[in-house]
C-alpha cells in the first residue's frame, strides 16, 4: 500500500498575539536549521528519519513531532525539540519488533497535547497492522485507545490507515478520519471516547460514483457542533464525471452532508478555472470560515489557497505557478500579523523546485518567505520537500520540518532525512512615542498617584510594557492596552515630600523600538491629616483618672500609611501630657482627677506633626467630672 502523506492545518498559540505589523514596517524572513536527522547514523537512524507532520508547542515552551521513519527501532518514534534544537526521543516506535508492530509504526499525523499528555495516530501496526489511537507522556509511557481494523474483513470495516490528526470535539471525545478502510475500503470518519470505544461514523464512497469523496487525508475541525473535512479524492459531477475531492460536514451522530465538490470541469489536471484541485489538507477556522489549500489545479495549475463557507461558496484567493511553488499539501496556520502561513512540497526556484514557505494576506497577496534547497547542488543542507505546514512559536518565528534535506544529505541518498527548521521574522522596527501623565499631581504623601502612559507610532498602534522609573529606582510596570495605553497607581506611602522625576520606559517589541517619556516632575506634600479624640470614662469621678484616646488618620482621598510622632492633650491653653503615637496612629493618656473641681471641661488632642504629616488639632471634647 502507498501511502499518502499527512496534511494538517493549524492555529497557532501565537494567532492569539494581539499586536499589528505596522504598514511601514520592513519584514524580511531568514531560515536556519535547528535539526538534522539521522545525524546519529546507524541502519535504523536511531534519531529519527523523514518527518511528515507539523510540529506543535507544548505547553513546556518545547516542540513536539514524529518522524515517519527511524527511531531507535526503524518505525517512527515521536521526538521533543528545544526552541534552540536540541532533540530528545521521547518514544520509538516497534519496540518488540514483529511484522505488525503490536505498538504502531509510521506515525505521520501532528499530536495533539491534553492535560500535558499526547494523542497522536499511526498509520501502520497496531494488533492488526491497520494502525493505532495512541496516548504517550511527556516522560514516553505509551498507551494503545485503539488498533484499527478491529473488525477484521478484507475491508477492515472499522477504517485502517489514520494518516491525520486527532482533534478533541466540545463534547469530550476525539475525531478523527482513515485515508483507507470503511465499509467500501475508502476511509472513514469516525468517534473515539477517551476509553477507547470506536464509532465508524461515516463510510467514504457511500454515494453512487463516490460523489461523497474518498480518501480523507487531513483532521476535521468543528463549528458550532458540526464537524467539517475534506476528502482528498471523489466527487462526481454529472456533467463531467469523476472529479477531484470534495469538502463535507458531519453531525457526531453520523449525520454526512457534502457542502462541495472541487475540480468541476473537464480537465482536473490543468486550469480548472481557479478552483483547485485535490484537498489533501483541512481546514483552518477563522471567524466563521474556513481557509483552506488544494494541491493542483487553479488558474496557475500548481495548487490554491482559497476560503470556503460552511455552505460551500469557495473563494479563490491565491493560486500556484511553479517557481512560486508548487503543490501546497499542507494546510495554512494564522500569523500574528493576519495573515496566512504554508508551505509548498514543490516547486520555487531552487534545482528542480523542491518545496516554499509562503504567506497569504487575506486579500490575496502572496509572498515566497523562502526557496528550500538554496544551499545547492543535490546536498539540500538546509531541507526540501516540506510535506508538514508551518506553526508560529510564541517568539513570533515559525517553524517546520521537511521531509528531506539536510546536514546528513549524502550523495548516495541526495533526498536526505529531513529537518526541523526555523524560519526568523526580521522586521525593521518603526519608531515610538512615549507620554506621561500623573494624576493627583501634587499629591500627598501616602496617596496613591496614577501613572499613565500613551505609546503611539505611525500605521499602528505598539504593546508592549512600560517600566516606571525615577532614576535608576524602578517604582512599577504595566503593560499596554488594545489602544496604546497603560496606567499604573504607584503607592507613595513611605517615600518623604519632594519633587519626583518620572519616567515611562516602553520595552518595545517586535514591530516597534523603545522610547521613553520626558521626565514628568511629580510633586509630593505633606499629608493632610485628621485628629479625633476619645474620653472614657466620661462622666468620671474622682479620684479616677480619664484615659484621654487620641486618633490620627490621613485625610486625602485614598491616602495610606499612619503618622509618628506625638499628641499633647490640652484643657484650654493647659496641656495635661504627651503621648506617642503607636503603629496604628493612636496615643492614649491616662489624665488624673484628683483634686479636680466638679464641672466640664473641654479637652482638644494636637497631633505635633512629623516630617511626612502636617499637624492637626481635634474637636473639644467635654469632660464632665463629677
Amino acid at each position: 500500500m502507498k501511502l499518502r502523506r499527512y496534511r494538517t492545518l493549524v492555529l497557532s498559540l501565537a494567532a492569539l498575539i494581539a499586536f499589528a505589523i505596522p504598514a511601514h514596517a520592513q519584514t524580511t524572513y531568514t531560515e536556519s536549521v535547528l535539526y538534522s536527522f539521522c545525524g546519529h547514523g546507524g541502519t535504523n537512524c536511531t534519531d529519527g528519519a523523514y518527518p511528515a507532520a507539523s510540529l506543535i508547542q507544548g505547553t513546556d515552551g518545547n516542540f513536539y513531532g514524529t518522524t515517519t521513519g527511524g527511531g531507535a527501532y526503524g518505525e517512527g518514534e515521536v521526538f521533543k525539540i528545544t526552541p534552540s534544537g536540541n532533540l530528545t526521543i521521547v518514544y520509538s516506535f516497534c519496540p518488540a519488533g514483529g511484522t505488525n508492530c503490536a505498538d504502531g509504526s509510521q506515525p505521520h499525523a501532528q499530536l495533539l497535547q491534553i492535560a500535558g499528555d499526547f494523542y497522536g495516530t499511526t498509520t501502520l501496526g497496531g494488533a492488526n497492522g491497520g494502525g493505532t489511537v495512541f496516548k504517550l507522556t511527556p516522560s514516553g509511557t505509551h498507551t494503545i485507545l485503539y488498533n484499527f481494523c478491529s473488525q477484521g474483513g478484507s475491508g477492515c470495516t472499522d477504517g485502517s490507515v489514520p494518516q491525520a490528526a486527532l482533534i478533541l470535539g466540545t463534547d469530550g471525545n476525539f475525531y478523527g478520519t482513515t485515508l483507507d478502510g470503511g465499509a467500501n475500503g475508502d476511509g472513514t470518519v469516525f468517534q473515539l471516547t477517551p476509553s477507547g470505544a470506536h464509532t465508524a461514523l461515516y463510510s467514504f464512497c457511500s454515494q453512487g460514483n463516490c460523489a461523497d469523496g474518498q480518501n480523507p487525508e487531513s483532521a476535521l475541525v468543528e463549528l458550532n457542533g458540526i464537524f467539517y473535512g475534506t476528502a482528498s479524492g471523489g466527487g462526481y459531477n454529472a456533467t463531467y464525471g469523476v472529479t477531484s475531492g470534495t469538502a463535507f460536514s458531519i453531525t457526531s451522530s453520523g449525520d454526512f452532508n457534502l457542502i462541495y465538490t472541487y475540480c468541476q470541469v473537464i480537465d482536473c489536471i490543468g486550469d480548472d478555472g481557479s478552483v483547485g484541485t485535490a484537498p489533501e489538507s483541512g481546514f483552518l477556522l477563522l471567524n466563521g470560515n474556513f481557509y483552506g489549500t488544494s494541491e493542483g489545479g487553479g488558474p496557475g495549475t500548481d495548487g490554491t489557497v482559497y476560503e470556503m463557507s460552511p455552505t460551500g461558496t469557495l473563494t479563490t484567493l491565491s493560486s500556484f505557478y511553479g517557481t512560486d511553488g508548487e503543490s501546497p499539501v499542507a494546510g495554512l496556520t494564522l500569523g500574528s500579523d493576519g495573515n496566512f502561513y504554508g508551505t509548498t512540497l514543490q516547486g520555487g526556484t531552487n534545482g528542480s523546485g523542491l518545496g516554499t514557505a509562503f504567506n497569504v494576506t487575506p486579500s490575496g497577496t502572496l509572498t515566497t518567505l523562502y526557496n528550500f534547497c538554496s544551499t545547492g547542488g543535490n546536498l539540500c543542507t538546509d531541507g526540501e520537500l516540506p510535506f508538514a505546514g508551518l506553526i508560529q512559536g510564541i517568539d513570533g518565528n515559525f517553524y517546520g520540518t521537511t521531509s528531506g534535506g539536510g546536514a546528513n544529505t549524502t550523495v548516495a541518498s541526495s533526498t536526505g532525512y529531513g529537518t526541523v527548521y526555523k524560519i526568523t521574522v526580521n522586521t525593521t522596527k518603526a519608531n515610538s512615542t512615549t507620554a506621561l501623565t500623573a494624576t493627583p499631581n501634587p499629591a500627598q504623601v501616602g496617596q496613591p498617584v496614577t501613572l499613565q502612559t500613551t505609546v503611539s507610532g505611525t500605521n499602528g498602534t505598539p504593546t508592549g510594557t512600560i517600566n516606571f522609573t525615577v532614576g535608576s529606582t524602578s517604582i512599577g510596570s504595566a503593560i499596554l492596552n488594545s489602544a496604546g495605553v497603560a496606567t499604573y497607581s504607584a503607592s507613595s506611602n513611605g517615600i518623604p515630600p519632594g519633587t519626583y522625576p518620572v519616567v515611562a520606559n516602553y520595552s518595545g517589541n517586535a514591530y516597534y523600538k523603545s522610547s521613553a517619556s520626558s521626565a514628568y516632575n511629580v510633586v509630593l506634600n505633606k499629608a493632610a491629616t485628621a485628629t479625633t479624640l476619645t474620653a472614657s470614662p466620661n462622666p468620671v469621678t474622682p479620684p479616677a483618672s480619664v484615659t484621654l484616646a487620641a486618633t490620627v488618620a490621613r485625610s486625602a482621598s485614598g491616602s495610606t500609611g499612619e503618622p509618628s510622632g506625638t499628641v499633647t492633650f490640652y484643657y484650654g491653653t493647659i496641656a495635661l501630657g504627651t503621648a506617642s503615637l503607636n503603629g496604628s496612629g493612636q496615643a492614649t493618656f491616662a489624665a488624673s482627677t484628683k483634686g479636680i473641681p466638679a464641672g466640664k471641661y473641654a479637652i482638644t488632642a494636637k497631633y505635633n506633626g512629623d516630617a511626612s504629616d502636617v499637624a492637626s488639632t481635634s474637636a473639644a471634647v467635654d469632660v464632665t467630672v463629677n
